[in-house]
C-alpha cells in the first residue's frame, strides 16, 4: 500500500481509519504535472502568490529544487516546447520606456557611477564588457526615467526585485546617506530639471 497516498481520518461511527488515495502515487504525480503543463498562467499566478508568504527556510528549498531542475534540462525541454509563451514572458519583463537623451541625463545626475555604491561607469564598461544596468529603484513601479537608476552589475543582481529601502539601508555595506538622499531627490523631482 505505499504506492498509494493516505491519510489518517476519523468518524464516530468508524472510530480511527486511513483513506487510501484511489490513484496511486506516480499516476497522482503525472496527472499534476500535466494539469500545470496545460494551465500555467493561472499554475504560476498561484504560486506567485503562495511564494510571496514563504519563509528564508522554504524559499532556499526552493531554489535548491530549481537547481536540480534546471540541471536535468526539464526547463529548456519546456522552453523548447513552448517558444510562444517563452517570447510572451520575456517581453512582459521590465524595460525600461526611457530616451537616449534622458539615460544620459540620468547618468549625468549620478555622475557617471553606479547610485547605489559609486562604482565608476567607465571601470565597469571596461571590466565587465556592459554599460550600467538600468534599475528599476521600486521594482513595481514604472518604466519611465523617474523610476531608473543606474546600477552596476554587483548591484542590481544583489537589489533583484527587493523594495528599495528595504535592500538599501544602513545593514547593507555599500549603503551611505548621501547616495540614498541623492537617488531619493532624483526619483521625486529631480528627474524633471535633469532631463528638460
Amino acid at each position: 500500500m505505499n504506492e498509494f497516498y493516505s491519510q489518517k481520518k476519523y468518524s464516530k461511527r468508524r472510530g480511527n481509519w486511513i483513506y487510501y488515495d484511489p490513484v496511486c502515487k506516480v499516476c497522482r504525480i503525472n496527472r499534476q504535472v500535466d494539469w500545470q503543463g496545460g494551465n500555467r498562467e493561472y499554475y504560476l499566478t498561484k504560486m506567485k502568490y503562495y511564494n510571496s508568504n514563504l519563509s528564508d527556510k522554504s524559499i532556499s528549498t526552493i531554489k535548491e529544487s530549481n537547481k536540480k531542475r534546471k540541471a536535468a534540462g526539464k526547463e529548456k525541454d519546456w522552453q523548447r516546447k513552448n517558444p510562444d509563451k517563452l517570447k510572451l514572458y520575456s517581453s512582459k519583463k521590465h524595460k525600461h520606456e526611457i530616451t537616449k537623451e534622458e539615460w544620459e541625463a540620468c547618468l549625468d545626475y549620478f555622475e557617471w557611477s553606479c547610485a547605489y555604491c559609486g562604482f565608476d561607469y567607465f571601470v565597469h564598461l571596461n571590466n565587465f564588457g556592459q554599460q550600467l544596468h538600468k534599475d528599476h529603484v521600486n521594482h513595481d513601479g514604472n518604466n519611465f526615467i523617474d523610476n531608473c537608476a543606474p546600477a552596476c552589475r554587483e548591484c542590481n543582481s544583489s537589489k533583484h526585485d527587493r523594495d528599495f529601502i528595504e535592500w538599501y539601508n544602513p545593514l547593507n555595506k555599500i549603503f551611505t546617506l548621501e547616495r540614498l538622499e541623492r537617488i531619493i531627490n532624483w526619483v521625486k523631482s529631480d528627474w524633471m530639471t535633469s532631463t528638460e
